[in-house]
Protein backbone atom coordinates (compact mmCIF):
# COMPACT_ATOMS: atom_id res chain seq x y z
CA UNK A 1 0.00 0.00 0.00
CA UNK A 2 1.48 3.39 -0.99
CA UNK A 3 2.31 5.43 2.35
CA UNK A 4 1.96 8.93 0.16
CA UNK A 5 2.10 10.49 -2.74
CA UNK A 6 2.89 14.07 -4.11
CA UNK A 7 -0.10 16.08 -5.22
CA UNK A 8 -0.05 19.85 -4.93
CA UNK A 9 -3.84 20.05 -4.46
CA UNK A 10 -4.05 21.51 -1.15
CA UNK A 11 -7.36 23.70 -0.40
CA UNK A 12 -7.96 27.43 0.21
CA UNK A 13 -10.06 28.49 2.88
CA UNK A 14 -13.22 30.33 3.54
CA UNK A 15 -12.11 33.40 5.58
CA UNK A 16 -13.64 33.19 9.08
CA UNK A 17 -12.44 34.28 12.82
CA UNK A 18 -12.41 31.48 14.01
CA UNK A 19 -9.95 29.31 12.42
CA UNK A 20 -6.96 32.13 12.83
CA UNK A 21 -5.40 29.75 14.66
CA UNK A 22 -4.73 27.50 12.00
CA UNK A 23 -3.73 30.08 8.97
CA UNK A 24 -0.48 29.13 7.52
CA UNK A 25 -1.04 24.76 8.85
CA UNK A 26 -2.47 24.26 5.49
CA UNK A 27 0.30 25.74 3.42
CA UNK A 28 0.90 23.50 0.64
CA UNK A 29 4.41 22.39 -0.51
CA UNK A 30 7.61 24.38 -0.43
CA UNK A 31 7.55 27.88 0.78
CA UNK A 32 10.18 29.03 -1.17
CA UNK A 33 9.62 29.70 -4.89
CA UNK A 34 11.93 29.59 -7.91
CA UNK A 35 13.04 33.17 -9.56
CA UNK A 36 11.89 34.22 -12.78
CA UNK A 37 13.84 34.72 -15.68
CA UNK A 38 15.70 37.83 -15.71
CA UNK A 39 15.74 37.84 -11.53
CA UNK A 40 18.44 37.34 -9.20
CA UNK A 41 18.82 33.96 -8.05
CA UNK A 42 17.56 33.72 -4.44
CA UNK A 43 19.83 32.37 -1.58
CA UNK A 44 17.16 30.00 -0.31
CA UNK A 45 16.44 27.42 -3.40
CA UNK A 46 13.25 25.14 -3.80
CA UNK A 47 14.99 21.56 -2.06
CA UNK A 48 12.83 18.16 -2.31
CA UNK A 49 12.95 16.17 0.48
CA UNK A 50 13.54 12.40 0.09
CA UNK A 51 10.47 9.91 1.64
CA UNK A 52 11.44 7.16 4.09
CA UNK A 53 10.71 4.00 3.26
CA UNK A 54 9.79 3.23 6.72
CA UNK A 55 8.88 5.81 8.88
CA UNK A 56 8.53 4.50 12.51
CA UNK A 57 6.34 7.35 14.36
CA UNK A 58 3.01 8.33 13.27
CA UNK A 59 -0.65 8.74 13.93
CA UNK A 60 -3.80 6.79 12.67
CA UNK A 61 -6.82 9.78 12.56
CA UNK A 62 -10.38 8.53 12.16
CA UNK A 63 -12.81 10.96 10.34
CA UNK A 64 -16.38 10.37 11.09
CA UNK A 65 -19.32 11.98 9.22
CA UNK A 66 -22.75 12.22 10.64
CA UNK A 67 -26.03 14.10 9.34
CA UNK A 68 -24.88 14.01 5.33
CA UNK A 69 -28.36 14.52 3.57
CA UNK A 70 -26.36 13.75 0.00
CA UNK A 71 -23.44 11.80 -1.24
CA UNK A 72 -20.12 12.63 -1.35
CA UNK A 73 -17.10 12.26 -3.40
CA UNK A 74 -13.59 10.40 -2.32
CA UNK A 75 -12.02 12.34 0.72
CA UNK A 76 -8.56 13.63 0.32
CA UNK A 77 -6.19 14.04 2.81
CA UNK A 78 -2.80 16.14 2.72
CA UNK A 79 0.30 15.88 5.09
CA UNK A 80 2.19 19.42 5.91
CA UNK A 81 5.77 19.61 7.02
CA UNK A 82 8.09 21.96 8.70
CA UNK A 83 11.63 22.24 8.77
CA UNK A 84 12.16 23.34 12.54
CA UNK A 85 15.35 24.71 13.23
CA UNK A 86 15.99 27.15 10.53
CA UNK A 87 19.38 27.67 11.03
CA UNK A 88 19.97 24.85 8.74
CA UNK A 89 19.20 27.30 6.06
CA UNK A 90 21.40 30.16 4.64
CA UNK A 91 20.21 34.07 5.03
CA UNK A 92 18.04 35.28 2.00
CA UNK A 93 19.22 38.88 1.47
CA UNK A 94 16.77 39.06 -1.42
CA UNK A 95 13.47 38.85 0.13
CA UNK A 96 13.98 41.18 3.47
CA UNK A 97 16.06 44.12 4.15
CA UNK A 98 18.83 42.75 6.24
CA UNK A 99 17.86 39.14 5.41
CA UNK A 100 15.84 36.61 6.17
CA UNK A 101 15.86 32.61 6.78
CA UNK A 102 12.42 31.46 5.41
CA UNK A 103 10.92 28.20 7.03
CA UNK A 104 11.37 25.39 4.30
CA UNK A 105 7.67 23.95 4.35
CA UNK A 106 6.47 20.59 2.25
CA UNK A 107 3.43 18.73 1.90
CA UNK A 108 2.34 15.19 0.70
CA UNK A 109 -0.91 13.47 -0.12
CA UNK A 110 -1.78 10.38 2.10
CA UNK A 111 -3.72 8.26 1.86
CA UNK A 112 -7.35 7.85 2.53
CA UNK A 113 -8.94 3.94 3.71
CA UNK A 114 -12.83 3.41 4.15
CA UNK A 115 -13.57 2.15 7.94
CA UNK A 116 -17.31 1.76 7.20
CA UNK A 117 -19.81 4.29 6.26
CA UNK A 118 -19.06 8.19 6.61
CA UNK A 119 -15.70 6.84 8.20
CA UNK A 120 -12.60 6.92 7.12
CA UNK A 121 -8.85 6.54 8.35
CA UNK A 122 -5.69 8.29 7.44
CA UNK A 123 -1.83 7.65 8.61
CA UNK A 124 0.04 10.60 9.06
CA UNK A 125 4.14 9.91 9.63
CA UNK A 126 6.32 12.13 11.54
CA UNK A 127 9.16 10.81 10.04
CA UNK A 128 7.86 10.45 6.52
CA UNK A 129 10.55 12.81 5.42
CA UNK A 130 14.46 12.06 5.42
CA UNK A 131 16.64 14.95 7.16
CA UNK A 132 19.22 16.07 5.21
CA UNK A 133 21.73 18.71 4.84
CA UNK A 134 20.35 20.93 2.12
CA UNK A 135 22.77 23.95 2.58
CA UNK A 136 26.38 22.97 3.98
CA UNK A 137 24.70 24.67 7.73
CA UNK A 138 23.64 21.52 8.99
CA UNK A 139 21.02 18.94 9.26
CA UNK A 140 17.52 20.37 8.57
CA UNK A 141 15.04 18.52 10.80
CA UNK A 142 11.42 18.08 9.39
CA UNK A 143 8.20 17.99 11.46
CA UNK A 144 4.65 17.43 10.96
CA UNK A 145 3.07 20.31 11.35
CA UNK A 146 -1.01 19.67 10.16
CA UNK A 147 -3.19 17.35 8.59
CA UNK A 148 -5.97 18.66 6.33
CA UNK A 149 -9.22 16.42 5.16
CA UNK A 150 -11.31 17.72 2.19
CA UNK A 151 -14.38 16.34 0.72
CA UNK A 152 -16.92 17.68 -1.89
CA UNK A 153 -20.47 17.36 -2.53
CA UNK A 154 -22.16 16.22 -5.33
CA UNK A 155 -22.64 19.97 -6.52
CA UNK A 156 -18.79 20.63 -6.45
CA UNK A 157 -18.68 22.29 -2.83
CA UNK A 158 -15.42 21.63 -1.17
CA UNK A 159 -15.33 21.45 2.83
CA UNK A 160 -12.28 21.16 4.40
CA UNK A 161 -10.84 19.98 8.42
CA UNK A 162 -7.52 20.60 9.69
CA UNK A 163 -6.29 19.09 12.86
CA UNK A 164 -2.52 20.50 14.18
CA UNK A 165 0.29 17.78 14.73
CA UNK A 166 -0.06 18.85 18.37
CA UNK A 167 -3.38 18.05 18.82
CA UNK A 168 -2.53 14.47 17.11
CA UNK A 169 0.43 14.25 19.86
CA UNK A 170 -1.71 14.70 22.64
CA UNK A 171 -4.60 12.47 20.76
CA UNK A 172 -7.47 15.55 21.29
CA UNK A 173 -10.36 14.51 19.45
CA UNK A 174 -12.01 17.21 17.47
CA UNK A 175 -16.01 17.84 16.55
CA UNK A 176 -16.42 20.05 13.53
CA UNK A 177 -19.76 21.19 12.13
CA UNK A 178 -21.18 22.03 8.66
CA UNK A 179 -24.24 23.72 7.25
CA UNK A 180 -26.46 21.22 5.30
CA UNK A 181 -27.67 24.03 3.11
CA UNK A 182 -23.48 24.17 1.92
CA UNK A 183 -23.97 20.83 0.32
CA UNK A 184 -26.20 22.53 -2.17
CA UNK A 185 -23.49 25.24 -2.89
CA UNK A 186 -22.31 25.19 -6.50
CA UNK A 187 -18.70 24.45 -7.12
CA UNK A 188 -16.85 27.55 -7.16
CA UNK A 189 -18.35 29.64 -5.03
CA UNK A 190 -16.18 29.48 -2.16
CA UNK A 191 -12.51 28.22 -2.44
CA UNK A 192 -13.37 25.74 0.54
CA UNK A 193 -15.50 25.90 3.50
CA UNK A 194 -13.68 25.06 6.92
CA UNK A 195 -15.55 22.95 9.94
CA UNK A 196 -16.76 24.93 12.89
CA UNK A 197 -16.69 24.65 16.90
CA UNK A 198 -20.04 23.53 18.07
CA UNK A 199 -22.15 26.98 18.89
CA UNK A 200 -21.06 28.61 16.07
CA UNK A 201 -23.75 28.26 13.82
CA UNK A 202 -27.22 29.24 15.12
CA UNK A 203 -29.61 25.85 16.45
CA UNK A 204 -31.71 26.13 14.30
CA UNK A 205 -29.81 26.11 10.90
CA UNK A 206 -29.66 22.26 10.12
CA UNK A 207 -25.97 20.79 10.31
CA UNK A 208 -23.60 17.75 9.66
CA UNK A 209 -21.10 16.73 12.01
CA UNK A 210 -17.25 15.85 11.27
CA UNK A 211 -15.65 13.83 14.30
CA UNK A 212 -11.77 13.51 14.35
CA UNK A 213 -10.23 11.09 16.45
CA UNK A 214 -6.60 10.31 16.88
CA UNK A 215 -4.40 7.83 18.41
CA UNK A 216 -0.39 7.62 18.07
CA UNK A 217 1.32 4.79 16.06
CA UNK A 218 4.84 3.13 17.33
CA UNK A 219 5.18 1.66 13.68
CA UNK A 220 4.18 0.21 10.80
CA UNK A 221 1.98 -2.89 11.05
Amino acid sequence: MTLYDLRPNAPRRRARAAHDVLKGLAAAGLCVLAAEPGQVALAQPAIQPKLSLAPKKGHEITFSLRGLTSDIGPPRASLHYRVDNRDCTPMDYQRALGGVRLTQRYRLTASVQTAGEGRFVVRAWDDALVDEDYFGLGRCRWALESVTFSFASAQGARFVAAIAATDLRAEQALNLRYLISDLAAPAGSDPAIFGEAPGFYPDHKPQFTLTIAAKVLGGLE
